[in-house]
């Protein structure tokens, strides 16, 4: 466990050596995904609920020589049904970042050395303002995205268990009559991470709409939850 100096900042060697980025191969994550997604300007409203397991398989080198951790990711529709390989994502620590790649978007998911109130550009190694799909509509994703280190935690409850020394990275947090851009993640000192939301929402429902809650007056978009079951 890693222990806040009084500037509540950790130093990097620390970080490295019980890290909230865990880089051990063999460790294995699994999560609970529920994602709510909004087509046909609301008129369809889709539910699916998965798990997800994440494992670190392996090691290698990028093209700048760095030592990059392989991370395979598998999904199934539930507990009962078997596996099913998914993709691969890539992970490592370099220049006081931790970054992770998923397919061609380079992440930087945390900055180092840990401070709260720190902020920094996540998404700058890709083009964030490009549309993404979501339900087979466009939607300005990234609209608005800026991290930042929150209060740190000493105890979270997902999903029924109990996590300790958590630190909190607010992705984003916007909103106006026709947009909603709200994210967060929570790692775990020596697990990793095990909790990230995510609401992306659009609307053209504003004059009627000032009091109705997103949920309810959302057009496009997704409401995501990716919650910790278990880790070894």
């Amino acid at each position: 466990m890693v222990s806040c100096t009084d500037s509540d900042a950790i130093e990097e060697t620390e970080i490295r050596s019980t890290p909230y980025f865990p880089l051990r191969i063999g460790s294995t994550i699994d999560y609970q995904i529920t994602e709510v997604i909004y087509r046909n300007e609301g008129q369809q409203i889709d539910t699916i609920r998965s798990q997800l397991r994440e494992s670190i398989t392996g090691q290698a080198l990028n093209e700048a020589g760095d030592t990059i951790h392989i991370i395979e990711r598998l999904s199934r529709p539930n507990e009962n049904a078997s596996w099913s390989r998914l993709s691969n994502h890539r992970i490592l620590i370099n220049d006081n970042q931790a970054l992770r790649t998923e397919g061609n978007q380079t992440f930087i998911k945390l900055r180092l050395p840990i401070e709260t109130g720190e902020e920094w550009n996540a998404n700058a190694f890709f083009d964030d303002r490009a549309l993404i799909d979501i339900g087979g509509e466009s939607i300005d994703y990234y609209k608005g995205w800026t991290s930042r280190y929150q209060n740190r935690q000493d105890q979270v409850k997902i999903l029924n268990q109990s996590y300790s020394d958590i630190i909190e990275v607010e992705l984003a947090s916007t909103e106006n009559r026709l947009e909603l851009r709200q994210a967060n993640e929570l790692y775990a000192a020596g697990i990793g991470l095990i909790y990230r939301g995510v609401n992306v929402l659009d609307t053209q429902c504003f004059d009627d709409c000032a009091d109705v809650p997103w949920e309810e007056k959302a057009e496009q978009g997704h409401i995501y939850r990716q919650e910790i079951i278990d880790y070894n």
